[in-house]
């Protein structure tokens, strides 16, 4: 096997951390004081209840949303950093090459290898018979695709993805999942997810952030520890497991009879 990096992938150790983070929407606080760092290669898993910020998070993290905290990237190079978000963004009047091309240039892809990085880039994600359509008469699923080839096509560093298998049918999340798992081998890919099997079978490193803290960042290193990331989910988030239906109604049966309430 090739262990050696990918072209314009970085060279040297990258990190990028988080250090004290606070945030507030309409002085309501999202974060209180939240600490993470991020190296290497590999798939780190971000799960959460609705509502908990984790959108917001990745928004802070891609240097989208900026936010009262010291981020940092040992290279201090923002190019290193791909980002899409929940709903992909791009130009629906400019064809899936004209925004690709557009991505990559304004994330610092000099105009000599624009134009072979931009055709690799459509290779990779499944797009080569839809170049010079226009972007805004893409399906869902190719839309998601020409948003991973806009987020990729600069080949960053670290890759930032937010919910993005969500509204896919089975054969584009499976496409969709083997994009993640080979860009993995060459950078840093973190995901957000509220689908906790998938985060199962992706992730080597899981965070679940909970009330304005990240409550886990743990390592998932065996078939034992991915059985029981649903228990530990519930349990760190404090949802308890819906008992079966049949049970519930058993439950609810038997408080009724007794007079009892709820």
């Amino acid at each position: 096997a090739n262990n050696q990096p990918a072209r314009g992938f970085c060279r040297v150790s990258c990190s990028l951390s988080l250090k004290n983070l606070f945030f507030s929407y309409d002085r309501r606080p999202v974060f209180d004081g939240l600490n993470l760092s991020i190296e290497g290669t590999g798939i780190i898993g971000l799960l959460g209840l609705n509502g908990q910020g984790k959108s917001t998070l990745l928004k802070i993290l891609s240097g989208v949303l900026p936010a009262s905290v010291e981020t940092t990237c040992s290279t201090t190079d923002r190019h290193l950093i791909g980002y899409l978000p929940e709903r992909p963004q791009f130009y629906p009047e400019l064809t899936v090459y004209e925004n690709i091309c557009f991505s990559a240039e304004i994330n610092g892809v000099k105009k000599p290898e624009l134009h072979n990085r931009v055709s690799d880039t459509i290779g990779k994600t499944q797009l080569a018979g839809h170049s010079r359509q226009l972007a805004g008469t893409l399906s869902k699923g190719y839309q998601q695709r020409l948003g991973l080839a806009m987020a990729t096509a600069h080949e960053p560093r670290f890759l930032i993805l937010d919910e993005p298998t969500d509204g896919l049918d089975p054969r584009q999340v499976e496409e969709t999942q083997a994009f993640i798992r080979d860009y993995a081998s060459n950078a840093c890919v973190v995901i957000s997810s509220h689908r906790i099997d998938e985060i199962s079978r992706l992730c080597m490193r899981m965070l679940i952030l909970h009330q304005g803290s990240l409550v886990d960042d743990s390592l998932i290193e065996n078939d034992e520890q991915r059985q029981n990331l649903t228990a530990k989910f519930h349990q760190l988030t404090g949802q308890p497991q819906s008992p079966p239906e049949s049970e519930a109604e058993s439950q609810t049966e038997s408080g009724s009879e007794s007079g009892s309430t709820p």
